[in-house]
């Protein structure tokens, strides 16, 4: 006290206040003795310290805001940054101010504007209150002083999520996972969001590629195919280049033999073309590697009628059998094989067909419709009127109106 307010009396009652808090355990008289040093020097080092560890172990945040303000008003360089992110941190974690802690960290990035610390603490303010568009130009900066390629991707990464999630924006989210891929050009995350991107974009060629080098660095047999089979009908559907549309579909093949939708989309892509040669062999590969007989009779079939396109009636029969054989009981494969006998003028193996199925058929509507049909070819192919009559008979007793049996009946009448 007899030193007064000198600077000696000043380093005095500092010390004072720090035997007080350090070893005599009595904040109460440090900070009496800190507090007398701060009013006539709040720059003072060693009396603002002690305070300021007082109002923290004490809990006294405001305190101890004060006191860090003032040390930032007078401080410079590196110092000035680390008291203004000290504030900033106390209002946003003890006081709840996230408004002042703003101000404070925008305080330190007018200091040192590359400041990783400051960039990082608006970002937590920016989510905690949603203030997305803040947050991304945040963002971008934190990107451009950030140390290492993974700190950007991640940065990036995050960038194109809040463009998808809560702006819509395809276009830049599609930028930023640009940016992600420049610098991990293996990203899978990355890649496959980008796909979604260009598609909602209606960005094919830029999709095309996409899917192609996505296929190309994948170590999953099962989703390589999964990406050729998206690049393909990209390009049947959107591009509208079928040709590499079925290249791509043969690479699914060749990985996957058997595979049944680009075994389909490739016999199309060829019927289309008129590359009927090719288009059997994709049916016939669909055919026997159906899952079931109904499929399998579903693709013998269309084998079948192509082949009638072509002229070719004998292959064409050879392949309705087969889808016979898969469902025996399909009346309208057996129909289609009759006609395709007929066509080729096989009179006697028509009958065979129809005395097959009248064995098989149930109902009388369906057993009069064949009797009719067997009358008209034993009458006008086979020339085998008894057993036309037969027949005819056959059908009238079952239905009266049968058009067929009644046109036999009444050729028989007129010629006998």
């Amino acid at each position: 006290d007899l030193l007064g307010g000198s600077p000696a009396g000043r380093d005095l009652r500092a010390e004072a206040g720090e035997i007080y808090e350090v070893h005599l355990n009595d904040p109460t008289h440090a900070g009496e003795a800190y507090a007398k040093v701060l009013v006539d020097d709040p720059s003072h080092a060693k009396a603002s310290e002690g305070m300021a560890r007082i109002a923290e172990s004490t809990g006294d945040f405001e305190t101890l805001a004060g006191i860090l303000e003032q040390r930032a008003e007078t401080a410079q360089g590196r110092e000035k940054v680390e008291a203004l992110l000290k504030i900033a941190e106390l209002y946003e974690d003890q006081l709840g101010d996230l408004g002042e802690a703003e101000q404070r960290f925008k305080a330190v990035l007018e200091v040192q504007a590359d400041s990783l610390d400051a960039l990082k603490g608006l970002d937590r303010i920016y989510n905690r209150t949603s203030n997305y568009r803040e947050l991304l130009t945040n963002l971008e900066r934190q990107v451009a002083v950030a140390p290492t390629p993974r700190q950007k991707i991640n940065l990036d990464e995050r960038m194109a999520s809040l463009y998808d999630e809560e702006f819509l924006d395809h276009a830049s989210a599609a930028e930023s996972l640009d940016l992600v891929l420049k610098l991990d050009p293996t990203n899978d995350a990355a890649l496959t969001k980008l796909e979604r991107h260009s598609r909602a974009l209606a960005r094919w060629d830029v999709l095309n590629d996409l899917y192609q080098r996505h296929a190309g660095l994948t170590a999953d047999p099962a989703r390589k195919v999964e990406l050729l089979m998206q690049q393909a009908r990209v390009l049947a559907e959107n591009i509208g280049s079928p040709n590499q549309a079925a290249l791509v579909y043969e690479r699914v093949i060749e990985a996957q033999p058997g595979h049944g939708p680009a075994l389909e989309a490739l016999a199309r892509l060829r019927e289309q073309a008129g590359d009927a040669r090719a288009a059997l062999t994709a049916i016939e590969a669909l055919a026997e590697t159906a899952p079931n007989p109904v499929a399998q009779a579903e693709q013998w079939v269309r084998a079948a009628r192509l082949l009638e396109s072509r002229g070719d009636r004998d292959a064409a029969i050879d392949r309705y059998k087969r889808a016979i054989e898969a469902t025996p009981q399909d009346a309208a494969i057996a129909t289609s094989l009759r006609h395709a006998y007929a066509a080729r003028g096989d009179a006697a193996s028509v009958v065979k067909l129809i005395e097959r199925e009248l064995a098989l058929a149930e109902g009388d509507v369906v057993k009069a419709r064949l009797h009719g049909e067997m009358a008209r070819v034993l009458r006008d192919k086979l020339y085998a009127d008894d057993d036309a009559e037969k027949h005819a008979k056959a059908a009238i007793s079952i239905d009266p109106s049968n058009a067929d049996a009644l046109l036999v009946m009444g050729d028989i009448a007129f010629e006998g």
